[in-house]
């Protein structure tokens, strides 16, 4: 039997092996414990310059001619679109469309903000001298906000979202560290802004006859502390110092007082969790410093009793103390209540103020002074909507 003729062999394809792209001086290649360039891409980056991939080597068998340069040039500009695409996904005020995204967003309404704007930029030329058109040709770097409503809604959004320096910047296309410098700009001049409408609470009286002054519009002072949870210290005593034996957690701790109307009138700067209430208020208000009291009704609750020894009051609004061992009577409980109803406001301002999550949620904020500035902003964001509604 005659041996099969040989088969023909099949002609073999050329194979097209990309140059690789040179690094630039100024960058070290990949460590040999690294993931090569082309796994460090997306799935969605890869299967794009698949495409363009496949599309370079077509265009090579036809023309039979095609510099490996420009084929790597396709590559690369290929990456260069993906970025430019990825660039244009930063959260702006215009995106907002309903009332409920623009109080999820920023703790105030369209109106609201359309006037805060205002405010916002005449404090801003007030600090710094010129409007921020003026600082942008100034400078020699490219703006990241282009006018007052994008920086103002920056800065509210980053203390409404209470997110870190690292997810803001993600959200605004930015380093943490310009996040962390833009929003102490927002926050200063936000704050001038509310100073000067007269919105800003008190946060500290010197003397009595300050105090005196400040209220002597208001006959009725309502009396309260309010606390936030953080992050435990690292320090076995300032744990000691910080835990809150009423929350049964390390907290911050402010006091608050307030208006009838639920406006915030005074907010103290923060202190130590295991600061009483009580303790908290004569720290603040001395009471062998003046009669701080003297011409207004005072209510408080049962965390300041002993307050009829220390402070001379017009009339003061306690409830009564259960006794050991009996019970409040139907009539004493009735008053209690009403007590109560009258009280509930200063608690209606302390959840205002807390409607921004840079508040509410657990404290990450290490520095007490950002604290204290964000704190006071947001009071002071609650009296602005309580006047500007």
């Amino acid at each position: 039997m005659p041996p099969p003729p040989p088969s023909t062999p099949r002609k073999r394809k050329k194979k097209i092996t990309p140059l690789p792209v040179a690094p630039s001086p100024k960058t070290s290649t990949n460590p040999p414990h690294s993931k090569p360039a082309a796994e460090q891409f997306t799935t969605t980056e890869l299967n794009l310059q698949s495409v363009e991939f496949d599309s370079a080597e077509a265009e090579f068998d036809r023309a039979g001619s095609l510099d490996l340069f420009c084929f790597n040039l396709l590559i690369i500009s290929s990456r260069l679109s993906l970025v430019q695409k990825t660039t244009e996904m930063a959260i702006s005020f215009g995106d907002i469309r309903t009332k409920r995204q623009w109080k999820a967003a920023t703790g105030v309404s369209a109106k609201q903000f359309k006037h805060l704007t205002g405010l916002f930029g005449e404090a801003y030329e007030d600090l710094f001298g010129e409007s921020l058109s003026e600082r942008r040709e100034r400078s020699s770097q490219d703006a990241t906000f282009n006018n007052y409503s994008d920086l103002l809604f920056f800065g509210l959004y980053s203390i409404k979202s209470g997110l870190t320096y690292d997810l803001i910047g993600l959200s605004f296309n930015m380093s943490p560290s310009n996040a962390h410098a833009n929003q102490s700009t927002v926050l200063t001049v936000l704050q001038l802004a509310l100073e000067k409408g007269g919105w800003m609470p008190s946060r500290e009286y010197a003397t009595d006859e300050e105090f005196i002054a400040d209220w002597k519009e208001e006959s009725e002072v309502i009396v309260d502390a309010t606390e936030q949870r953080r992050q435990r210290p690292g320090n076995q005593d300032d744990q000691k110092a910080a835990y809150s034996g009423k929350k049964k957690a390390h907290t911050f701790k402010m006091m608050v007082l307030s208006t009838p109307d639920r406006r915030i009138k005074y907010l103290s700067y923060c202190y130590q969790g295991s600061t009483h209430d009580f303790t908290l208020l004569k720290e603040e208000l001395p009471p062998d410093k003046g009669d701080w009291f003297k011409g207004n009704n005072v209510h408080v609750d049962l965390g300041y009793q002993g307050i009829t020894k220390k402070y001379k009051c017009a009339k003061l609004f306690i409830p009564l103390k259960k006794p050991r061992g009996g019970e409040l009577t139907k009539e004493q409980k009735k008053k209690n209540r009403k007590k109560s109803q009258r009280r509930i406001v200063v608690e209606n301002a302390i959840g205002g103020m807390k409607r921004y999550r840079f508040l509410s949620d657990r404290a990450r904020c290490h520095s007490v002074r950002l604290y204290n500035k964000v704190a006071g902003i947001a009071a002071g964001l609650w009296n602005y909507n309580i006047v500007i509604n």
